[in-house]
Formats: C-alpha cells, sequence, structure tokens
C-alpha cells in the first residue's frame, strides 16, 4: 500500500486555535479522514506494517497517542494510551531500517518478527515545549500502546528528524552466532550547558543557583546529610535517568559551594556507610 494524507484546515471561533480534517489515501484514493484538534498536523500520522497488515500511530487529540488499522479500503481506530504526552514527530522502524538485507537467513527472519512491535515518538507535555523530547512506544499490545520514558529526559536535537537520531548497528535479537539477545540502539540527543557556572541546564526542572535552591521548598528542607543521599541514590540509576544526572550535577555544584572538601567527605561518610572512614 501507498499511503498518504491531506489536511484540510477548519476555522474555528476568534481567539482560538484552528483544527483541521487528516484525509487519508491509498494511493490516489480516499479511505478514510479523522478530525486533529490541532493547528499543525506535524509529523503524527506514521503508518507502518507488522508482518503483513498495516497500521498507524496518529494523534486526533494533540495530548494522545493512539493506533488505527488500515485496509486497503478502509481505516479502523484499535487503540489509545494514557501517557498525556504531546506526539510531534513519530517514527516506527521499518524492516529495511533494522537489516541490510533481505536473505533468508534466521538472523533476518528474527528481525522480522520485531518490525512493528515499537517505534518512538518525540514531543513534550503541554508547556514544557522549549525543546522535543524522545520517548519509547511499546507497541506490543497495539491496543494497548505504551509511551514510556525509558531513555530519560533526552532532548532530539533541533537539525535531525526524529529517525536519523536512531541508530540499529548493534540491534542483534536472536543472532545465532551470538546466542542471546543484543537490542541495544544508539539515540542522538542533545545538552544544554552554562559555560559560566558549568550547570548542566535541564527543563524544565532547574537548579541553577542558591536562589533557587531556597525558593524549592522540599530542597530547602532537606538538610545538608538528606540531600546528598537523595544524590547517592539518584547515582545508582545514573544511566537510565538523564533527568536525574542534571539534578544531581547541579546539586553537586551547590553543595561544593557550601561545604570545604573536608566536610563534604565527612557528609558522604555519613550518607553512605559502604565508604569507609
Amino acid at each position: 500500500m501507498n499511503i498518504n494524507t491531506k489536511i484540510v484546515p477548519v476555522e474555528t471561533k476568534p481567539g482560538c486555535w484552528n483544527t483541521m480534517i487528516v484525509e487519508i489515501y491509498n494511493d490516489d484514493k480516499k479511505i478514510g479522514e479523522y478530525k486533529r484538534d490541532y493547528s499543525t498536523l506535524y509529523k503524527t500520522f506514521c503508518p507502518f506494517q507488522r508482518k503483513d497488515e498495516w497500521y498507524a500511530l496518529y494523534s486526533p487529540h494533540y495530548e494522545e497517542t493512539r493506533v488505527m488499522r488500515i485496509f486497503e479500503n478502509k481505516i479502523k481506530d484499535i487503540g489509545s494510551e494514557k501517557s498525556s504526552f504531546c506526539p510531534i514527530e513519530y517514527y516506527v522502524p521499518s524492516y529495511k531500517d533494522l537489516c541490510e538485507d533481505d536473505s533468508d537467513t534466521e538472523w533476518n527472519k528474527s528481525l522480522k518478527e520485531v518490525v512493528g512491535t515499537f517505534g518512538f515518538v518525540s514531543g513534550c507535555f503541554w508547556g514544557d515545549d522549549s525543546t522535543w523530547k524522545i520517548r519509547y512506544v511499546d507497541l506490543s499490545d497495539l491496543k494497548n500502546p505504551k509511551v514510556e520514558e525509558k531513555f530519560g529526559y533526552i532532548h532530539q536535537p533541533n537539525n535531525l528528524s526524529l529517525k536519523e537520531c536512531v541508530s540499529f548497528d548493534l540491534f542483534n535479537p536472536k543472532h545465532p552466532e551470538y546466542g542471546d539477545d543484543s537490542t541495544s540502539l544508539s539515540i542522538n540527543h542533545s545538552d544544554q550547558f552554562d559555560i559560566d557556572s558549568n550547570y548542566f541546564i535541564p527543563w524544565p526542572i532547574r537548579i541553577a543557583d542558591e536562589k533557587d535552591l531556597n525558593e524549592n521548598k522540599a530542597l530547602q528542607q532537606m538538610s545538608k546529610s538528606q540531600l546528598i543521599r537523595r544524590i547517592l541514590k539518584q547515582e545508582k540509576t545514573i544511566d537510565t535517568q538523564r533527568t536525574q544526572m542534571s539534578l544531581l550535577h547541579n546539586l553537586k555544584i551547590i553543595i561544593k559551594k557550601n561545604l570545604s572538601e573536608d566536610k563534604l567527605k565527612e557528609f558522604l561518610k555519613e550518607a553512605n556507610p559502604q565508604i569507609k572512614r
């Protein structure tokens, strides 16, 4: 099938953003449509194939991701997720994205089994639209897709599409030569730093200076020992929680400003009994 879309703008009342009708075509034949309650489609319609059947990720409401089944002459909505994440772009890897050739090997057969079972979405939560963040979409159950923060809070580079951000060079599920699964992939992302203060700048969470620390009541009520315990706890999940990494980095800078190196070591010993005195 050759799936494409056409947009029909819909004007609303003054002071409100316009909406649209998204018409879906198989070649030149219209097979369905849906309403989208936002003025821009972005890249929120993504057809993909799973074995011999066709589906699409789409977003009729700007704070949801849904799945539709695509037939040759009609469409059917089959499932929705509940994360309230606002999608901007979808990407579901195809067989060609995962495999360099079409040879009938056991390795390639295993790749065909995972095509259409997962994807990616970039976007933001409402009010956090200074950058797009990349999330994982679990499509193992197409009636119940799940948008997950599997990779932590990571920014999509402004000059790359979502597809360009993801590389499958090490993705070898059930490779017979290795004897075990390798579902490793690489994601290009961007970070922001303030070079004058050495702060890692996350959004919307930022503890940039002592004033911010004092204005945050939850942190203000913590003793320095409690803050350090929190840091040590965050370090255990540093590989998967990039939001925590930025917070960890900034908290360390704040604490070092308030403590001498010797005093910092004492607090570390107190917070973590595994550290030898």
